[in-house]
């Protein structure tokens, strides 16, 4: 049992100090008991305040895995967006030709997914899309094979709300 608190407050002080706050609780061995533990902190010293995303992204970074902001790569020959809680999961991918891209709507409403490809000459995507207009009821899927390069928007609209991303398809 006092093994399980020590560790619990060595992984506290470790949080704390990647968190940039400054002296985070030093872990000092109590002479008598050889237990390690943390000295107070004065307030002025940790009032520091840490974003909570930030803060994941860095360790994510760090651990050297992919941050949300990134676009999923993929390097099968299918991927998965879930569509739920009116968002995609992820919004945007990135994958080779030949890819089939699924959308799996695990929302309670109807959704529409549509694809639009960019344009040529410029950076905005052409207004009518490229594959055939289906709507997706709850824990239905919808697929559709990406055989040319290039960038494509796709979007979900539900009566509420439009859901969106970017799917970058490379050779």
């Amino acid at each position: 049992m006092k093994s399980h608190y020590i560790i619990g407050l060595i992984a506290i002080v470790l949080l704390l100090s990647l968190a940039g706050c400054k002296n985070a609780g030093e872990v000092v061995e109590d002479e008598v008991s050889g237990a390690a533990t943390a000295e107070k902190v004065s307030e002025e010293e940790t009032a520091e305040e840490v974003d909570v995303k930030d803060l994941i992204k860095q360790l994510s970074e760090e651990a050297g895995l992919e941050t949300e902001e990134e676009a999923e790569e993929v390097t099968s020959e299918s991927a998965i967006i879930v569509i739920e809680y009116f968002k995609g999961s992820p919004e945007d991918l990135n994958i080779k030709a030949g890819t089939t891209v699924t959308w799996d709507n695990q929302m309670s409403y109807k959704n529409i997914v549509i694809i639009l490809p960019q344009r040529e000459d410029s950076n905005k995507y052409e207004t009518k899309w490229i594959n055939d207009l289906v709507e997706l009821w709850v824990n239905e899927e919808y697929s559709y094979t990406f055989e040319e390069a290039g960038s494509y928007k796709w979007g979900s609209k539900t009566k509420f709300d439009k859901i969106n991303g970017i799917i970058t398809v490379t050779e």
